[in-house]
């Protein structure tokens, strides 16, 4: 009799992905960040009237994105050139270790279990999951709009947020990509933009 022997998955050594033009990494690994903030504020707001603005902004998404304490996570944010300095959109990815029970079906159930889902401060109202194969491999998404509201809000913030998790074929991590607007009214398809920025990853195995 002949067993056949499972095949060993290979661990992520390299991955890429194409952008549209206006997208700034986002830079988590110096103490304060400020050489960071003071080249983009420059290079996105020439009028001097709109730096101000647009740098607490960005300083308050690397505070955010910080807050997360997550080593493993790596950041961009999109401002469109062409119009008022302003962040439309914070892509946040990352590579998540692969247990033996993980599985794209397992992540989408996660997704799914977002729906009406609320706690102190957040509500999510609209979850829409899929799944699709892309060349890298098949990627598990999902839609979210959610509402932050503050003590004492009379009205609360919307979010949108699209989460797209891609299974490489043979990889023992995945890839985790989340992308965030507030700027909801600012995207004819948020998550048509989201998914054509995934769809041209490019993932490089180790041997």
């Amino acid at each position: 009799m002949v067993f056949g022997m499972k095949r060993k998955r290979r661990s992520i050594a390299d991955f890429d992905f194409d952008v549209r033009d206006g997208w700034h990494p986002v830079d988590l690994e110096s103490d304060s960040g400020r050489e960071w903030l003071d080249t983009l504020v420059r290079e996105v707001a020439p009028e001097l009237a709109q730096r101000d603005l647009v740098r607490a902004e960005l300083a308050a998404v690397r505070e955010r994105l910080l807050a997360a304490a997550d080593p493993r996570l790596t950041a961009a944010v999109y401002l469109p050139p062409g119009e008022p300095a302003h962040v439309k959109c914070v892509l946040a990815f990352r590579t998540t270790e692969l247990s033996d029970t993980d599985s794209p079906e397992s992540y989408l159930a996660a997704l799914d279990e977002d729906e009406e889902r609320s706690g102190p401060g957040e509500r999510y109202n609209i979850v829409k999951t899929w799944t699709v194969r892309i060349d890298a491999g098949l990627a598990v998404g999902a839609y979210n709009l959610i509402t932050y509201t503050d003590p004492g809000d009379a009205f609360g913030r919307p979010e949108a947020r699209v989460v797209i998790g891609v299974f490489v074929d043979g990889a023992a991590q995945m890839l985790e990509f989340i992308f965030t607007t507030q700027d909801i009214a600012g995207f004819d398809d948020f998550v048509d933009m989201a998914m054509g920025c995934v769809a041209t990853l490019t993932v490089e195995l180790g041997s």
